[in-house]
């Protein structure tokens, strides 16, 4: 079903680095469930382009109740261009200033 502008998705992914609780906690040791509370934030910045235009990140981070699971949460900007295969890429961001971004194949539908 396609997303309506202003709306908010949630992006699923795997590999984004390093995540942090309040206060510089340590996450879930590997293979635990990642908790409802507290959030677990990435490290690196996301930031997120839905069809070249940029899109507001409001949580990304650990996805709670999954392992090794990130959630990134995305409002679709108002400008977005509409379409069923409008592309969406998510980049990383990281404190030496290196970057990696996803594949240029991902879309999504926007009315």
């Amino acid at each position: 079903q396609p997303v309506s502008r202003g709306q908010y998705i949630q992006i699923y992914a795997t590999g984004l680095g390093t995540a942090v609780g309040p206060g510089g906690a340590d996450p879930p040791a590997d293979g635990q469930v990642a908790p409802p509370s507290p959030l677990f934030n990435t490290v690196a910045t996301a930031t997120v382009t839905i069809g070249g235009v940029n899109a507001p990140v409001t949580f990304a981070g650990l996805a709670p109740g999954f392992v090794a699971l990130y959630q990134v949460n995305v409002q679709v900007p108002s400008n977005a261009p509409v379409g069923s295969a409008v592309p969406v890429v998510l980049t990383m961001t990281y404190s030496n200033g290196s970057s990696a971004a996803s594949q240029q194949d991902v879309t999504i539908a926007v009315q």
